[in-house]
């Protein structure tokens, strides 16, 4: 496999009234194709921000980071409402149409990366279905230079739970 980086790209900061700042990474700011990425939402978010809102065709991944304080409360159209801690990913695979929306619950702080990954045609018409890997359940990998978790995939012999067989 051959990896192929970008110059940095500096993304472009929007502020969502008093309460969410972000830092937003479309897939046309790359000179090479990130696909199946189209959007990476940089955020720090203190209080309700979005109202609930559609989704359809694609997926988002929400990952608090670990500096993140208090909780944030997912909502959705199909009833998997999931409080969502420093750490954890939530997976929302909208497929052919969810409503959903995620906010902070009190007092909070929450810093993380939302990721818009684009379905293939085959995923675009399921129903929609939600999933989440709690920080616990990651392989954590701790180096001199900082910790990795490991949240999709492989990594040096490590893998989350649900790419092992029969774990979710």
């Amino acid at each position: 496999m051959t990896l192929h980086l970008s110059a940095v790209v500096p993304g472009s900061s929007r502020y969502m009234g008093d309460a969410c700042t972000i830092r937003q990474f479309r897939h046309t700011d790359f000179s090479r194709c990130i696909s199946p990425v189209v959007l990476v939402d940089h955020f720090v978010m203190t209080g309700p921000t979005f109202e609930p809102h559609t989704h359809a065709g694609i997926s988002a991944a929400t990952l608090l980071l670990e500096d993140s304080t208090g909780v944030m409360q997912s909502l959705d159209g199909i009833e998997n409402n999931q409080d969502i801690h420093a750490g954890d990913l939530h997976w929302t695979q909208a497929g052919r149409g969810i409503v959903h929306a995620q906010r902070p619950v009190g007092e909070a702080r929450l810093h993380g990366l939302q990721i818009f990954i684009d379905h293939p045609a085959h995923l675009k018409s399921l129903p929609p279905m939600t999933s989440m890997l709690r920080a616990a359940d990651m392989p954590a990998i701790q180096a001199p230079s900082g910790k990795v978790r490991v949240v999709s995939g492989s990594f040096g012999g490590w893998s989350p739970p649900c790419a092992r067989p029969n774990r979710c």
